[in-house]
């Protein structure tokens, strides 16, 4: 009865990791993305800077 009683807290243990490395996953994805989105955004305000220093200096 014991071992049935640990084996249910193992299987409730297994399924939270589970459950937690799938949003972990999530996170690095999400991650990733935004990572992607500062770069591509930093070099267009870089662009825009060199245009505007561009056009000032006209």
């Amino acid at each position: 009865m014991l071992s049935v009683l640990l084996l249910n807290e193992v299987q409730k243990h297994q399924n939270k990791i589970t459950e937690l490395n799938a949003k972990i996953e999530k996170l690095e994805l999400e991650n990733s993305e935004l990572k992607s989105n500062y770069k591509e955004t930093k070099a267009e305000i870089e662009q825009l800077k060199s245009l505007y220093n561009s056009s000032d200096k006209k």
